[in-house]
């Protein structure tokens, strides 16, 4: 039988979270410094709340992404509902808080890395560039195709 989740940490293997982590940690600084000097950095934002994440807490985040592919609500706040309707998820908050979900979400997805001196083809790469390196070298060591492919026209 195959272990999904086995194929899962051998695609996002240790090294790739670990990158991840550094880059989602180095943008929440960037934010939080930004927001400082400005005096829009509240004491009960989300940012001002940041600490540091690890790999291991990106794979519960990643798992909870997975998860809302499947249990499909239409407000992320409805994973986290404590109403206890048929529709009640507790998987979610059992795992992570709504805000720290939310915080991660918005550093993990960095909006702000540059791309200075590229032409605008490249620049839309840049930031996930290490990631469709990582991805591309995992599914050619993973993955061997058979010597013979069959070839089907499709109509």
């Amino acid at each position: 039988m195959v272990d999904p989740y086995l194929i899962f940490t051998q695609i996002w293997d240790r090294p790739i979270m670990e990158h991840i982590a550094a880059e989602t940690n180095r943008y929440a600084q960037q934010v939080a410094s930004q927001m400082f000097p400005s005096n829009n950095l509240h004491p009960h934002s989300r940012i001002s709340q940041w600490h540091d994440t690890t790999p291991d807490e990106l794979y519960v985040y990643f798992g909870l992404i997975l998860a809302m592919g499947i249990v499909v609500k239409s407000r992320i706040e409805d994973y986290w509902s404590s109403n206890l309707d048929i529709f009640y998820t507790p998987g979610f908050s059992a795992h992570m808080s709504i805000d720290r979900f939310i915080s991660l979400n918005k550093c993990v997805n960095n909006e702000d890395m540059c791309a200075q001196d590229l032409d605008p083809s490249e620049a839309r790469l840049f930031k996930i560039k290490p990631l469709l390196t990582h991805l591309n070298d995992k599914f050619q060591s993973l993955y061997t195709p058979p010597r013979t492919l069959l070839w089907m026209k499709v109509y």
